[in-house]
């Protein structure tokens, strides 16, 4: 009988070739090089601002296709807000890194990066879609730059439409409503319908001019959604005396007068035939029959007479519920129109002139004198005449009082003064 001998020894190739073979079985590259990463799931998701998404994932492989494990990845934020729940990751058996990416409040385009540096396709962007009540997005649809009166209700509503991320209307979804300028919205919130539309009514505030209102889902694009109207002045209730009045000139010069004319809400009101007419005094008033201006303004020239003293005249406007009256009173002064001051070496010559509203004086420096100014020393009066030692030099007074002056470079001993009746 044959007699067989065991040889331990030739066992050993064979558990050595199945140790060998244990890794390429896993399909992991384990002691590899990665050399790319792609988007493996996780991309184009839809959800609400605020919440979390289900996972972003990244494929790591090497150069054969194979996956790579314990690669890390770094992961971001890109835009949108919202955070990540990590900001590197390592990649699995199955060369997969993953992540969570809580969105940000806002509605609209967010987006997340993976990155490893040197691996082709890195960095990679995920892109998801955040909504608000199911919208992404507001914008304005009607009711846009109406004109009206003060306190009226515009009779177009304000409206706006609400869509999705696909520009699909939405309903439902709860629209906030605010007006400026003193106005009203009605009603303050309300839903959008199956259109994706809400409405609501704008009242105007008591002030002319442009007046605001606005409708707002927050967190959505668009939002605020911005309108405006014009509201004009109501019917014209008041005149008044403006400028003008009370004043004093001399024989046969023209004074001014202006008036303004006003709704019931203190808004100026234009396109008021304001008419004209001398009441005492004699002269002349031009032009008889004026139109208020954009700030209710009107105004005509009254020219004096040559006769001194009090002289009035009369405005009135189509108000309403009666027109309304104003009188405007001047006093013609017999004051002349002009006078002369002669400027010599430390002297004013005369020292003391009395000229009418309007008039002017004119300081002339005589021959040979040395350098003077004329500095008033009394508010509302002209420029100054600055130093100088030769010429002559108009000014022109419009209001009535007395105008003191001096020459700084000699003080009070070089004074003088200017009345104006």
């Amino acid at each position: 009988m044959r007699t067989w001998s065991f040889m331990p020894h030739a066992v050993l190739p064979v558990f050595a070739l199945a140790a060998a073979c244990s890794s390429s079985d896993s399909g992991t590259n384990q002691n590899g090089s990665a050399t790319q990463m792609a988007i493996q799931s996780g991309n184009n998701q839809v959800a609400a601002a605020g919440s979390p998404l289900a996972p972003l994932q990244v494929l790591v492989r090497d150069a054969a296709g194979t996956p790579v494990a314990n690669v890390p990845v770094a992961w971001a934020v890109a835009s949108g807000g919202g955070s990540v729940s990590a900001a590197s990751t390592l990649s699995g058996i199955d060369g997969i890194a993953s992540v969570t990416r809580t969105l940000g409040p806002n509605a609209g385009t967010q987006t997340t990066t993976a990155t490893r540096a040197g691996l082709t396709g890195s960095p990679l962007t995920f892109t998801a879609t955040a909504t608000v009540q199911g919208a992404t997005q507001m914008a304005l649809s009607t009711g846009n730059g109406q004109t009206d009166t003060v306190l009226t209700t515009l009779a177009t509503p304000y409206a706006v439409i609400v869509r999705d991320h696909t520009n699909s209307p939405v309903a439902g979804v709860m629209v906030s409503w605010a007006a400026g300028g003193g106005g009203s919205m009605t009603p303050t919130t309300n839903m959008t319908d199956a259109s994706g539309i809400a409405t609501a009514i704008h009242t105007l505030g008591g002030v002319a001019g442009t007046q605001t209102a606005q409708a707002t889902v927050a967190g959505l694009i668009g939002s605020p959604v911005g309108f405006s109207a014009t509201a004009t002045a109501g019917a014209p209730t008041v005149l008044s005396k403006t400028a003008g009045d009370g004043g004093a000139s001399g024989i046969n010069t023209s004074v001014v007068y202006t008036v303004t004319v006003r709704d019931s809400h203190n808004n100026p009101r234009s396109s008021v035939t304001v008419d004209w007419e001398v009441l005492s005094g004699g002269g002349t008033i031009s032009p008889t029959s004026t139109m208020t201006d954009a700030n209710g303004l009107a105004n005509a020239t009254r020219t004096l007479s040559g006769t001194a003293g009090a002289h009035e005249a009369y405005a009135i406007a189509a108000t309403e519920p009666a027109p309304d009256t104003v009188i405007f009173a001047t006093n013609a002064t017999s004051a002349p129109a002009t006078a002369d001051v002669s400027v010599g070496n430390n002297f004013f010559n005369p020292s003391s002139v009395t000229i009418a509203v309007g008039g002017t004086v004119t300081w002339t420096w005589s021959a040979g004198a040395v350098t003077h100014n004329v500095t008033f020393q009394t508010a509302g009066a002209p420029s100054n005449v600055s130093n100088t030692s030769s010429g002559s030099f108009p000014r022109t007074f419009n209001s009535a009082g007395t105008y003191q002056y001096v020459c700084t470079i000699h003080g009070a001993s070089m004074s003088g003064s200017v009345t104006v009746q």
